[in-house]
């Protein structure tokens, strides 16, 4: 006969947004370009667990209480080994060849595997399930991110068309800050008829038929290579 009799109510609902936040190092690769490098990726994302072992949870966690166990005892120890559970799975997916540029479509990928490997764990020390989990932000931080960039940029300007492009662009932009210039608007008129580009490994030369190439100061402050200034539209003064 029972010598002893009590009740215990458990709470078998979900319990939502615990947050988690954590910064993983990988290898990060891209093939395009052949960047290869140690970097850093930043992790953000909420997760929710329940009690799905009643008597594993009883045995293991909380025990005979006469007061309600909060759920801010556990959560340290969950938050945790799922952070630890993330960062593995995101060295191995970067090992397999997976991009830094494409881990953030693998989001729902990476959650469903955390999700079917630390659930068993978690049911047979605990009596917890992982209830479901979301990734809100996954991405290099700024600085290993910016040297990707500059990569891919100095790769496309290895294309002739693209590396012309570019200096279109930049000559552009020369005529754009002379008409800002005051004392460069009434130098505009010196770029009309000026051959926008020259051909890649050429030495082009200026209206005059002079070559540009020396070193000179505009009375801006500029130096330039060409017989106008890039800065002002200035002519070179003879």
């Amino acid at each position: 006969a029972a010598i002893h009799q009590f009740v215990m109510y458990l709470d078998l609902k979900e319990h939502p947004a615990n947050a988690f936040s954590l910064r993983v190092p990988i290898r990060a690769k891209d093939s395009k370009t052949g960047l290869d490098i140690d970097a850093l990726a930043q992790v953000e994302g909420m997760f929710s667990f329940q009690v799905s072992e009643p008597l594993t949870f009883y045995k293991n966690i909380c025990g005979n209480r006469a007061s309600a166990m909060p759920v801010a005892q556990v959560l340290p120890q969950l938050t945790a080994e799922l952070c630890a559970l993330l960062a593995a799975v995101l060295s191995a997916l970067c090992e397999e060849g997976v991009t830094p540029a494409s881990l953030p479509m693998m989001t729902e990928t990476i959650c469903r595997h955390a999700q079917e490997s630390i659930t068993p764990a978690w049911q047979e020390l605990r009596g917890f399930r992982l209830f479901s989990m979301a990734i809100s932000s996954l991405a290099l931080i700024e600085k290993d991110a910016g040297m990707f960039k500059d990569a891919s940029r100095t790769k496309m300007l290895t294309d002739p068309a693209m590396a012309a492009a570019t200096l279109t662009a930049a000559q552009a932009d020369a005529m754009t800050a002379a008409a800002a210039n005051e004392s460069g608007a009434g130098h505009l008129g010196v770029f009309a008829g000026v051959r926008l580009t020259a051909p890649v490994g050429g030495g082009g030369a200026s209206p005059s038929g002079q070559k540009s190439g020396s070193l000179w100061r505009c009375p801006c402050g500029r130096m330039n290579t060409s017989n106008f200034c890039e800065n002002c539209g200035r002519n070179r003064q003879r």
